[in-house]
């Protein structure tokens, strides 16, 4: 097919949008078929569908909710008209998750939902549906937010939370171990959180996250995030340690060196040999030890500045 075609074709499905006559037919062929094709309506059909069905707007399917469906469409327009049939519809309370994917928590708030979703305009517009804002959340968005690419999202959380909050808690994720109320230590979502950025360390200039920030008493985001690495030796061992080297890597070339203790006492050298200790394969072992002195020659040449030191202290949010 030509090129020509194919693009006429694709510009057609995105520009095309229901005619009135079809939307009387997808009224009648109930609400499931109306949210699948949402996003074709425009504002003026979005509401004409309401009008006919306000019931639309405060459905449950399968672990989810119509607002759902409206909030992933990252559309004000489209959510403020649902969230407003929904509420004169009868809605006290906004919808939370129920079992939906396995990646995504049963009882997520719809706030957290759309930080989890990375639908920015979605987060704010639910802001600004919710009367009880104190109440909300904002530490447990603020995870969604970093887990899953939220760039906007998180930056929206950071101006309501301040930025020294902020960085904070961003610390505090990797740093500290959250009980969950059968006295289990939660790892889910914190750990998950730590992976991403132990593979991608670029991902904290990405969120600006302040890798000098430090709390009394914790370690840094360095030696924290060493102390995975050694439970991970057996993805590193299958995988390479292409991994371990870009982290180093990264940390070393903003200033950090092996020798220079955190805040818990530890230095970073102590963590880096038990990993390398841990290591079965002899010719792995091998390439870091010799790969060492290249960071940290890196080390050497990029003085760390002066960190943040941040007295631990009860946030209220």
């Amino acid at each position: 097919m030509e090129k020509e075609k194919i693009l006429k074709i694709a510009i057609d499905i995105l520009t095309t949008k229901y005619s009135d006559e079809y939307i009387e037919e997808l009224c009648n062929s109930g609400y499931k078929k109306f949210l699948l094709g949402l996003s074709k309506l425009d504002e003026r059909q979005i509401i004409k569908v309401l009008n006919i069905h306000p019931e639309y707007a405060n459905k449950k399917i399968t672990g989810w909710h119509s607002l759902h469906y409206a909030c992933l469409l990252n559309n004000p327009h489209i959510l403020d008209n649902f969230m407003r049939k929904a509420i004169a519809d009868g809605m006290k309370t906004l919808p939370t998750t129920e079992v939906i994917k396995k990646e995504i928590d049963s009882g997520l708030t719809l706030l957290n939902f759309c930080a989890f979703t990375n639908n920015e305009y979605s987060y704010a517009k639910v802001l600004t549906f919710l009367g009880n804002i104190e109440e909300q959340n904002f530490e447990e968005s603020l995870r969604y937010g970093l887990l899953n690419g939220s760039y906007k999202t998180v930056k929206l959380i950071n101006k309501i939370i301040g930025e020294e909050k902020s960085q904070q808690l961003m610390l505090e994720f990797f740093t500290s171990k959250h009980i969950t109320q059968n006295g289990r230590l939660r790892e889910n979502i914190d750990y998950a959180l730590v992976e991403t950025f132990k593979h991608n360390p670029s991902k904290f200039d990405d969120y600006g996250i302040d890798i000098r920030t430090t709390i009394v008493g914790k370690p840094n985001y360095f030696t924290s995030t060493l102390k995975l690495f050694l439970r991970d030796t057996y993805t590193i061992e299958k995988q390479g340690i292409n991994t371990i080297k870009n982290y180093l890597r990264y940390f070393t070339s903003k200033g950090f060196d092996f020798d220079t203790k955190d805040n818990e006492g530890v230095t970073p050298r102590v963590y880096l040999n038990k990993f390398i200790d841990k290591l079965f394969d002899q010719s792995l072992r091998d390439q870091l030890i010799n790969f060492l002195p290249e960071v940290e020659k890196v080390a050497l040449d990029n003085v760390l500045e002066k960190s943040t030191l941040i007295e631990p202290k009860k946030i209220k949010i």
